[in-house]
């Protein structure tokens, strides 16, 4: 294999890696979190607390790559993108490390350490776009940002799979809900040695630039001075906020409405992954040629209508026969972001731009869990309309926000 099929390699596993961290605590925390028969938190607290402390280290990752994806990217425009990615490894096992002894120890406040930890380190993220842009030309950067998006959804499906599976002691005794933090500290080692020892750096370093610890910040206002790129900014700022919604509370309504344990939640999350694949490897494709505007101006109330009837579903094989296509669609919509941004941009401003679309993505990520955990706890059908309802409102900005258009042109015909 050439060097640059080797440095590809690598990327896609630390892209699966961000994903597989992200997806590793969905069937744990809820469950541990809102137990009180586990024991984690004290006995008395209220279900209102629980959830607004469920909501805190579920919003602690994304923040934390809120303000790590811009600084890194930003970084590795002027140190190189190995440098970073070494960087970004290291933090990441540190951070398993310590959520693994916060579950062994029951210390709330070491798990969101730990969480935070991990978080900081999947702003490799803008490093991982940066550098397959690095080496990509024409319309084989839809390809690899594809199979990137692909190694994401492997990551999501097999991260929530061994957080279920790996936390259950009905198939082991030996396993804990710190069982997944240390089997994902094993893969940080590996992915460590990974990049030392394969990775060959895609970029030559730039001039140093200005970088501010409050960079995810900022980059939310250079988001919107991006005039040509506002309206995609705010629709996608939208669209992600309903998306988290749906992603980190569908388990209370899971727990409430089919009783699932954490390894079904796992197995429920490997399902949504595996739509995750389908759709960046396949249906991707299948749309290319349709305009990018007019994908996200039907996609997104159409995907807003779709997903509202789960609500009403009480026998879970049919809930999850409707379920099917929303990952797919969801897959479809996270794809058409990274694509514009960086063919937008500058060769030697990947980093740094595509560090402002990760600051958009992480913040409004972040939002949910911060805001609404409380209330996705007293209603569990809130992870349901609320996503509905934002990626409804994500589809209006396209309808009736005047503003600059995106590109209409097909997805395969944008890069020349």
């Amino acid at each position: 294999m050439s060097p640059q099929t080797i440095t590809k390699i690598v990327i896609f596993f630390t892209c699966f890696l961000d994903a597989f961290g992200i997806g590793l605590v969905f069937p744990l925390l809820s469950p541990l979190l809102l137990d009180s028969a586990q024991g984690f938190l004290p006995l008395l607290t209220s279900d209102s607390m629980r959830g607004a402390l469920l909501g805190f280290v579920l919003a602690s990752y994304s923040l934390a790559q809120f303000f790590s994806a811009p600084v890194f990217g930003m970084l590795s425009d002027y140190k190189g993108r190995r440098t970073i990615l070494i960087r970004c490894v290291s933090i990441a096992f540190v951070g398993y490390i310590i959520a693994g002894f916060a579950i062994f120890l029951k210390s709330y406040c070491l798990l969101l350490l730990g969480r935070l930890l991990e978080g900081m380190a999947s702003g490799s993220i803008s490093v991982t776009y940066a550098t397959l842009a690095d080496i990509s030309t024409g319309r084989s950067k839809i390809k690899n940002f594809g199979w990137l998006g692909a190694c994401w959804s492997l990551g999501f499906i097999l991260g929530p799979f061994a957080g279920g599976y790996l936390s259950s002691n009905k198939l082991s005794t030996f396993f804990t809900y710190a069982t997944p933090f240390w089997f994902a500290a094993i893969l940080a080692i590996i992915n460590l040695l990974l990049v030392f020892l394969f990775f060959k750096e895609t970029f030559t370093a730039t001039t140093k630039k200005q970088i501010h610890l409050l960079q995810g910040v900022i980059n939310l206002k250079k988001a919107w001075l991006l005039f040509p790129l506002r309206k995609m900014m705010l629709a996608m700022f939208i669209f992600f906020i309903g998306w988290e919604i749906f992603a980190l509370f569908i388990p209370i309504f899971l727990i409430n409405r089919f009783v699932f344990d954490s390894l079904a939640i796992g197995n429920f999350y490997a399902f949504l992954g595996a739509g995750f694949v389908i759709g960046n490897t396949f249906i991707l494709r299948l749309v290319s040629h349709i305009p990018t505007e007019n994908l996200l101006k039907i996609g997104l109330p159409l995907f807003a209508i779709y997903i509202f009837p789960l609500i009403y579903f009480s026998s879970l094989p049919f809930f999850l026969a409707w379920l099917s296509l929303i990952p797919i669609a969801g897959a479809v919509i996270f794809a058409l972001g990274p694509i514009h941004i960086s063919n937008a941009s500058r060769a030697d401003e990947q980093g740094e731009v595509l560090g402002i679309y990760q600051s958009v993505q992480a913040g409004a990520l972040a939002l949910p869990p911060l805001i609404f955990g409380s209330l996705a706890v007293l209603y569990p059908s809130f992870s349901i309309w609320g996503s509905a309802l934002f990626s409804f409102l994500s589809g209006l900005v396209f309808w009736f926000i005047k503003g600059p258009k995106l590109p209409k042109t097909p997805i395969n015909k944008i890069f020349p």
